[in-house]
């Protein structure tokens, strides 16, 4: 039996015993989960899947808003998905959830498959047994549960998309396989958008990555040109789709108060940096960017800050080499795990410092107050 099961099918078995197993799991821990237990967000998720299936939520998304509890815009790209399961299943609350939640551990679970493709194929590891616990691991290893209807789901699995293209662009010579590839990539990235405003910190960093790896190889690493244009016309597509989402879904009239909109989060980010900068609040925002950075390391076990420093190891070797010594890049293999780092680093940073900035009136008050837990 063993001799008619090649290398190849081996490895595929492995990769969806592995996907199968994550899934079943987060499937087996929802089942006692009978309600949402973030009603704000979820329901702000929720609703524009339940707007395109024929429902008006707008009363109570606006009336938890006046109880002060607070319905969340995270505009419509993953609710949409949702519609189906709206359509589908009537009058059982239940079973609807249920539906959802499985849409959630769904997505999170594909991140095996990502994963172990990029250990197997890209990094062409053989260990098929290691790369399987390795994807499990990495599937695992999030702040965001499936045990909730949260669009964090549906941006996990964008987020290991993008780094899966990363990696082919980075190995892939055939101009007609990089020219589709620039095309995914602009257009996952423009999708991710309709997910989350908080994506324009990852957008920004993927650009940041792909210039910064072009200009180490001398040579592009996307078909620039292709994939500007198909990026910029995601994002205006992007944009249209979340501003209708935001006046059919959520507003009713011109008093209608929705939170958590691209322009709430810009002025509070605004805000937070006239404090940092006109009130000298060095505390307060220190106190939350470093029990962020605290939290990343800790939820990867310490696995964060060990590989950062070893990714900032070939990170110098290459810009030394390139700049000063006006050499290529020594050690070609490093280019993608450079360009990971780039994105993955930027992102992170970036987040916990642009979120640091955004709580930062609140982080004052609570020390202020000596409830210096409350600004975690």
């Amino acid at each position: 039996m063993r001799k008619y099961i090649t290398k190849n099918k081996k490895r595929i078995i492995i990769m969806l015993v592995c996907f199968c197993l994550t899934f079943l799991v987060r499937v087996i821990l929802n089942l006692n989960i009978k309600n949402p237990w973030a009603m704000g967000d979820e329901l702000g998720v929720m609703a524009t899947g339940a707007y395109f299936a024929g429902y008006d939520w707008r009363q109570v998304l606006q009336l938890l808003n006046s109880d002060g509890g607070g319905a969340n815009f995270y505009n419509g790209g993953f609710g949409i998905f949702l519609t189906p399961l709206f359509c589908l299943i009537k009058g059982r609350p239940y079973f609807l959830y249920q539906a959802i939640l499985c849409v959630c551990a769904l997505m999170q679970s594909l991140v095996v498959l990502i994963s172990y493709q990029i250990m197997t194929k890209c990094f062409n590891i053989k260990n098929y047994y290691f790369c399987g616990a390795i994807s499990v691991a990495s599937s695992f290893f999030s702040v965001s549960r499936a045990t909730n209807a949260m669009n964090e789901s549906a941006l996990i699995l964008c987020t290991w998309g993008i780094i899966y293209l990363i990696m082919l662009l980075v190995q892939e010579n055939s101009n007609k396989r990089v020219t589709i590839y620039s095309i995914l990539l602009a257009l996952i990235l423009g999708y991710s958008y309709t997910i989350h405003t908080r994506t324009i910190v990852l957008i920004f960093s993927v650009i940041v990555a792909i210039l910064f790896i072009s200009f180490l190889n001398k040579k592009s690493l996307v078909r620039l040109s292709v994939f500007f244009l198909c990026l910029v016309g995601a994002l205006l597509a992007a944009m249209k789709f979340n501003t209708f989402v935001l006046e059919n879904v959520f507003v009713i009239n011109d008093e209608s108060q929705v939170l958590n909109t691209g322009q709430t989060a810009t002025i509070s980010v605004f805000e937070g940096i006239k404090l940092f900068f006109k009130g000298g609040q060095w505390q307060a925002f220190g106190d939350v960017f470093l029990g962020n950075l605290f939290g990343l390391n800790l939820i990867t076990i310490n696995i964060f800050f060990v590989v950062f420093f070893v990714w900032l190891r070939s990170f110098w070797t290459n810009i030394y080499q390139v700049v000063f010594k006006k050499n290529s890049p020594i050690i070609r293999k490093d280019d993608g795990f450079i360009m990971l780092g780039l994105v993955v680093y930027i992102c992170a940073f970036g987040m916990v410092f642009l979120y640091s900035i955004h709580v930062l009136a609140n982080s004052i008050v609570a020390i202020q107050s000596e409830s210096c837990t409350r600004s975690f």
